[in-house]
């Protein structure tokens, strides 16, 4: 499994506003490319303040997040620019899943 992680800092006075359109359009409209198999959406806990969210979306295969790369995210990430602009700032990292571990009986 890899992970595309988007780590976005976002404006106080539009958070919520941001919130509602990431969880209602952005997340919807990634899933719907058919390239991820799930996605999670994290607010920071630990500095309030900085209105930090992290959003890892999921995929079976590095062709499956090439393929996102190359015919979607451009157009995708117009979208939340032209809307959000200037008013945020986003890091993107992927990860590649060695191992998973769960706990028996939880």
């Amino acid at each position: 499994m890899f992970v595309y992680q988007v780590q976005v800092t976002i404006d106080q006075n539009i958070k919520d506003e941001w919130i509602e359109w990431m969880i209602e359009e952005h997340i919807p409209n990634v899933l719907k490319t058919g390239l991820f198999i799930n996605a999670f959406f994290f607010e920071a806990l630990d500095n309030p303040e900085s209105n930090s969210f992290i959003v890892q979306y999921h995929t079976k295969s590095i062709r499956d997040l090439n393929d996102y790369k190359e015919k979607f995210s451009t157009h995708l990430q117009k979208e939340h620019s032209d809307k959000f602009m200037n008013k945020f700032k986003a890091f993107r990292s992927v990860f590649k899943l060695l191992k998973s571990f769960e706990v028996s009986g939880k």
